[in-house]
């Protein structure tokens, strides 16, 4: 099983690393307790963290690739805050 930056690395752009770690954790200790059955467990696990990781490293990549580009019309600010939102909510 990987969890963190080993299943979901990404670039700094958002600083999300140790929280989505930590997240990763708490939510994979949440299943394997709720679940007597390990797939079960590890099913619930990547159904609750899929999309949520999934749009922070979609975030961080683009936010990256801007950057890099040196785009001057890149909505940065506006991404950065709707991840951050979506962040807010319960994982």
């Amino acid at each position: 099983m990987l969890i963190g930056d080993a299943a979901h690395n990404c670039p700094p752009t958002l600083a999300q690393g140790a929280a989505q770690a930590l997240e990763d954790a708490m939510v994979l200790a949440e299943s394997l307790t709720a679940n007597d059955d390990t797939a079960v467990a590890l099913d619930a696990f990547m159904q609750r963290r899929l999309p949520r990781a999934k749009v922070v490293v979609e975030a961080s990549v683009q936010v990256a690739r801007w950057m890099l580009a040196r785009d001057h019309t890149a909505d940065i600010p506006g991404t950065m805050g709707r991840t951050l939102t979506m962040l807010c909510q319960p994982a």
